[in-house]
């Protein structure tokens, strides 16, 4: 099992989940206490405790564990606060009721696909940069990364550099 599924397993031990999250916190170097990481979990656990849904967020939250920390401590600080569980779906490309990727607009809300919103609204929370997520339209990127740059008084990175 991986650091999601055991902090998502209701048969782990607070120690381990614990231990566990101490272990993401180390090797991804965070800036995220024990305690935001284990709230952040039991909150999404209890929005889908088993099933389906459960394991698209295990696979979503590796995916953007592994693909921008800074994205993860965004997703886990505003679970954390307000943030509900069911906007994750946003983040998930969906194929075939399974989520395969991490990108804009996967859920079942038409209305929403390559909306930057969902992604402006972590940025309340963390600062990340978009560029090396995949699956979001560049339209799409260029509004959150204006929204990031305004939000973060236009600290310069490759991605607004090269936009310029």
């Amino acid at each position: 099992m991986n650091h999601t599924e055991i902090l998502f397993d209701k048969n782990t031990c607070e120690e381990k989940k614990t231990q566990v999250a101490n272990e993401i916190i180390n090797e991804y170097n965070l800036h995220l206490s024990t305690r935001q990481i284990l709230l952040a979990h039991d909150i999404i656990h209890k929005w889908c405790p088993d099933g389906h849904f459960k394991n698209n967020r295990i696979i979503l939250l590796n995916k953007i564990l592994n693909i921008n920390t800074n994205l993860y401590i965004a997703v886990i600080t505003a679970i954390c606060h307000d943030y509900k569980p069911r906007d994750l779906c946003e983040f998930m490309i969906i194929d075939d009721g399974d989520c395969i990727d991490i990108g804009s607009g996967g859920s079942s809300f038409a209305s929403s696909f390559a909306s930057p919103t969902y992604f402006c609204r972590l940025l309340n929370y963390y600062e990340f940069d978009i560029s090396n997520i995949p699956n979001i339209p560049d339209e799409t990127k260029h509004k959150i990364e204006e929204y990031r740059q305004s939000k973060y008084s236009g600290k310069l990175t490759k991605s607004a550099i090269k936009n310029e």
